[in-house]
């Protein structure tokens, strides 16, 4: 028998009982050796502080899942899997300080970067609860703080998909005046070697061949952005008279204003609609802003309207050019010699209960005081105390007219009468 054996790992001496006679003293120093070499910062052990990781790390769970660091492309690389060599995902580690998700084949090598929805994309480290600061890459590139770039295949039984979601299940909390965000986008640019347009939010939704969906009876409503705001609770009002009504509900704000300082621009534009069918397309029919009922029962109020025009508060300077303009400064004219400016169209909706087209009113300015015109086109005009202004031929009767030169058929005023010219 010999006098000693040793532990399986750090080969450890270990002295029978009565032998290693005069030795074992060697072999306690020995041990002493071996674990101070193998608990030291670059030893086989990572201090609790400190320390770098050169080999693989195993995490075993009830599942069978393991943890192991590898190295792709000369980044560490965090890979993560479910199964023996099935599912594997990993976490790239950038040099420039973010990480990539992609999938991780089975066989330890890595495949494609975010080449399946399963990829996250690239993503900054949270420095202080806050992501760090980016800038250009090499090259002049600019990676996206999180992306997602790849194909979507397959067919989804159930729900509608999501490649982004912000969900609550409820929300009780108190946030104060400054309230809750789902998302917020807030670009603060500016300064000098700042180049380029800026755009907080970009949404396109491109739409090519092969869409099968009305033989499915549905799938027929695209968009590159859709806002719905609902409401189904009191917000502390007691009665719809004023000072009792409590709540405001949008579906949509845009907003563009030029602060103190920002000089010498262009355009200011609160919202652009844009339609188009280019050539080789076809369409129904276009309609470039609608304005439409949807789930609307409540009797009509006398201040209630579907398009309006007023000022946020008192110090806005009162407004003096047109609050309707046919044509822009920057712009070609629209119109085909056709078109009618302001007119209605007939339904062509059969269902039963249509309202007939009747309405009160076509135009009603009796709210507003004119200094000039209320209504006025090439060779007529009504005055604001709703005359015919002088741009008529005034004459006495039909003779009187006809010397002055009105043909017949045409109008002229007598005094503050409109009359047509006859013989």
């Amino acid at each position: 028998m010999t006098d000693y054996t040793t532990t399986p790992n750090l080969h450890l001496y270990k002295p029978n009982p009565g032998a290693d006679v005069d030795t074992w003293g060697d072999h306690l120093n020995s041990n002493a050796d071996t674990l101070d070499a193998a608990l030291s910062p670059t030893g086989l052990f990572l201090p609790v502080v400190g320390g770098t990781l050169t080999g693989p790390l195993m995490v075993a769970s009830p599942t069978s899942n393991t943890l192991i660091v590898n190295t792709t492309d000369g980044n560490t690389a965090l890979v993560l899997e479910n199964s023996a060599g099935a599912n594997r995902m990993a976490v790239n580690i950038l040099p420039s300080g973010g990480f990539t998700i992609f999938d991780y084949g089975a066989g330890g090598t890595a495949t494609t970067a975010l080449s399946s929805v399963k990829g996250l994309g690239t993503m900054p480290f949270l420095t202080g609860g806050a992501l760090s600061n980016q800038a250009l890459g090499a090259g002049g590139t600019l990676n996206g703080f999180i992306s997602y770039s790849g194909s979507i295949t397959g067919t989804k039984t159930a729900g509608a998909g999501s490649m982004f979601l912000i969900q609550t299940s409820s929300d009780t909390g108190a946030m104060g005046s400054g309230g809750l965000y789902g998302g917020m986008f807030n670009l603060n640019s500016g300064g000098a070697g700042m180049t380029g347009n800026r755009v907080a939010l970009r949404a396109s939704l491109n739409l090519g061949a092969g869409v099968t969906n009305k033989g499915l009876g549905t799938g027929n409503l695209h968009g590159s952005f859709w806002g719905y705001a609902t409401a189904s609770g009191n917000q502390g009002g007691t009665a719809l008279t004023p000072g009792n009504t409590w709540g405001s509900l949008w579906g949509g704000i845009l907003s563009a204003s030029l602060t103190s300082g920002a000089t010498f621009w262009t355009e200011v534009i609160g919202a652009e609609v844009d339609v188009g069918i280019a050539s080789g397309a076809s369409c129904a029919i276009v309609e470039g802003l609608k304005i439409a009922l949807v789930d609307h029962d409540q009797a009509p109020g006398g201040t209630d309207y579907l398009l309006g025009f007023a000022a946020g508060a008192a110090r806005c300077t009162a407004w003096s050019p047109k609050g309707i303009s046919f044509g822009s400064t920057d712009g070609v004219w629209p119109f085909d010699t056709g078109a009618t400016l302001v007119g209605t169209t007939q339904s062509n909706v059969t269902l039963p209960g249509i309202r007939p087209y009747t309405a009160a009113n076509g135009i009603d300015l009796s709210a507003i005081t004119f200094s000039a015109t209320a209504f006025k086109s090439a060779g007529f005009q009504v005055d604001g105390a709703g005359r015919c202004a002088p741009l008529l031929t005034n004459a006495a009767n039909d003779a009187a007219a006809a010397s002055a030169g009105v043909p017949i058929g045409a109008m002229y005023r007598n005094a503050n009468a409109v009359q047509v010219r006859l013989a």
